[in-house]
């Protein structure tokens, strides 16, 4: 089995390359608003599982 060797400024301009494409498709206006909302979820559902658990485990320790 033969490795591969990479070189580090193409490697470098790949990953540039890739995090320009991902700027320029979450940098709509539309994606920052559904990214926003989705962290609204993420954080709403971290405090209703804070609730579920002091409900449910409350008394236990």
């Amino acid at each position: 089995m033969e490795l591969k060797t990479v070189n580090k400024d193409e490697f470098k301009g790949e990953i540039a390359e890739m995090e320009q494409k991902a700027k320029t498709f979450f940098g709509s206006e539309r994606w920052q608003n559904v990214l926003t909302f989705l962290v609204f979820v993420v954080l709403a559902f971290g405090f209703w599982l804070l609730q579920y658990f002091r409900h449910n485990l409350g008394g236990v320790f």
